[in-house]
């Protein structure tokens, strides 16, 4: 699995391309970053409420490959 930072370029290419510049561009970078973190925690907060096991690789594996 890839951490974050192996992420930023496609995180910024994104942005890049919805127009985000300068300083517009790493606020929202580090805005989305702030959010893929609560939504993680969400998702693992009710993984362990409702009994279920899973794995950071099965949340956010290649789509591809099956695993998600």
């Amino acid at each position: 699995m890839k951490g974050f930072d192996n992420y930023y370029e496609e995180f910024l290419k994104d942005l890049f391309l919805e127009g985000y510049s300068g300083g517009e561009l790493l606020e929202e970078l580090r805005e989305r970053k702030e959010q893929i973190g609560k939504a993680f925690n969400l998702l693992m907060e009710d993984a362990k409420i409702n009994g279920d096991q899973t794995t950071v690789d099965k949340l956010f594996g290649d789509k591809n490959d099956g695993k998600v």
